[in-house]
């Protein structure tokens, strides 16, 4: 489970202190956005697999 979580963090471009800075804020609200979703994604399979029991 903690192994899945792992690689789809992994999987997410790398933007922090040493990525170039998005000169367009939307583009940086866009990608904030669809990380965020990828989150809840995450967290609503591992809250079905800890239901059902699947892993």
């Amino acid at each position: 489970m903690l192994d899945r979580i792992r690689r789809r963090l992994l999987v997410w471009p790398y933007r922090g202190a040493d990525a170039a800075p998005v000169a367009d804020p939307y583009e940086s609200a866009q990608r904030l956005a669809q990380q965020h979703r990828a989150i809840r994604r995450t967290l609503a399979d591992l809250r079905a697999e800890s239901v059902t029991g699947t892993h």
